[in-house]
């Protein structure tokens, strides 16, 4: 008798990949799968190591195809407040574009964006690639 796959294999967790763009100085997150506050402090803290980082590069953070698994309040709270403590390596005014497409997702990514309105950058919850990328100054409007 032949052994056969299950019906529905577990799905693996995938990081979140880092490309840094020196010429447009910008940082691209890109999510796929299942990610979850670890995920996203790994792939945070990984761009000051890069040698094309610079502070006060935009951020492009495309999770559209991503699920935030796991996440609640007292996750965006420590991430927002991992990005005010890095906030001297980081920089200031720059943008970061979040990228979602489901609507818990957008929901988490605008509880960020509230948690962060007082820091020294602007965030904004985007359903729409040519929408963030105009915001971020990549096209024209």
């Amino acid at each position: 008798m032949k052994h056969s796959e299950p019906a529905h294999p577990e799905v693996s967790k995938m990081p979140v990949e880092t490309h840094i763009d020196p010429q447009t100085k910008l940082i691209h997150y890109k999510a796929t799968g299942e990610i979850d506050v670890v995920d996203m402090i790994a792939a945070f803290e990984g761009v000051f190591g890069h040698p094309d980082f610079e502070p006060g590069m935009n951020a492009l953070c495309d999770a559209k195809y991503a699920t935030f698994k796991e996440m609640a309040l007292h996750d965006v709270q420590d991430l927002a407040a991992l990005v005010a403590k890095r906030g001297k390596d980081r920089g200031k005014g720059y943008r970061v574009a979040l990228l979602v497409r489901g609507n818990t997702e957008f929901g988490i990514s605008s509880l960020f964006e509230m948690t962060t309105v007082s820091l020294p950058f602007e965030v904004q919850v985007f359903r729409n690639t040519k929408e963030a990328k105009t915001w971020l100054g990549l096209t024209k409007k």
